[in-house]
């Protein structure tokens, strides 16, 4: 996924270049592709964009993205920054709302593979917790979810402030049975 433009790249063994898979141009002209998550039927690759929300792209035949509405029990999909997907359950890092958060979203699939899947659900895992006031990247491990805690973003920028040399990293472990 490329942060300053709405492409997501691809590359194969066979060639030495990446080329684009897909460009994500809807809706409007703002994007920032954060993380990825493949479904295990490998047909469609979710990603977030950190300005529109979640998309699925179709990886079957010509690629093609479509924007997945937030589901009813959930206010908005913008600012979102790392996923990652174990069967129908995505775990999502949200930076760009306050307080912070990390979620749970259902992921309805076809199993047909015909149809776009859906956002059919959504559940707060945390929010606003001191030891992880800016949480970044997921990812998922054979038996749990782990995102970190406090990314640095501070750091970074015309306004950072100075990184303390002994920081200490905070991971977040959510297992795969809460």
């Amino acid at each position: 996924a490329d942060s300053a433009s709405p492409i997501i790249w691809s590359i194969t063994p066979d060639r030495d270049e990446p080329t684009i898979l897909v460009r994500i141009d809807q809706p409007g002209p703002r994007h920032s592709l954060q993380g990825l998550a493949l479904t295990s039927d490998e047909h469609w690759l979710v990603v977030a964009d950190y300005s529109t929300g979640l998309h699925a792209i179709a990886l079957r035949g010509e690629p093609t993205a479509h924007l997945l509405p937030a589901p009813a029990t959930l206010a908005t999909a913008l600012g979102i920054d790392g996923i990652a997907l174990a069967d129908r359950r995505l775990v999502v890092v949200q930076n760009g709302v306050s307080p912070v958060r990390m979620l749970e979203l259902t992921l309805d699939l076809d199993p047909r593979g015909q149809r776009e899947p859906i956002l059919t659900g959504s559940r707060v895992i945390f929010s606003g917790q001191p030891d992880a006031a800016d949480p970044t990247l997921v990812t998922k491990t054979p038996d749990a979810f782990i995102a970190i805690g406090n990314a640095g973003w501070k750091h970074f920028g015309p306004r950072a402030e100075p990184d303390e040399l002994n920081r200490t990293l905070t991971l977040l472990r959510l297992p795969f049975d809460s």
